[in-house]
């Protein structure tokens, strides 16, 4: 298993976890995202307040596991890419922040 910062792991959550649970994460957290990882702690989804909003309007139960609602498509940094790539795969996939 890969060690995790400890500030990270308080806004990661497994797949399993439920919507309920996400939204405690979300919560109490400043960072306004919760991180979804596996069991080695890779990072396979992220999920914002603004999913969980959407996800609860169509009336989802509070039960449903986070895989269900994560965003699948992932960008992450690990901590080698040089500022310069990270600013090219920011425009080449349209991010704005980091």
């Amino acid at each position: 298993m890969r060690a995790i910062n400890p500030a990270i792991a308080k806004i990661c959550v497994p797949p399993d976890a439920s919507l309920k649970a996400v939204l405690v994460v979300l919560q109490e957290n400043p960072f306004g995202i919760c991180l979804v990882t596996d069991p080695s702690s890779k990072v396979i989804g992220t999920i914002t307040d603004g999913d969980c909003r959407r996800a609860l309007l169509r009336g989802t139960s509070l039960a449903l596991p986070a895989h269900a609602i994560m965003h699948r498509e992932v960008l992450v940094d690990d901590q080698t890419f040089s500022l310069a790539h990270i600013q090219t795969l920011m425009r080449t996939y349209g991010v704005a922040q980091v």
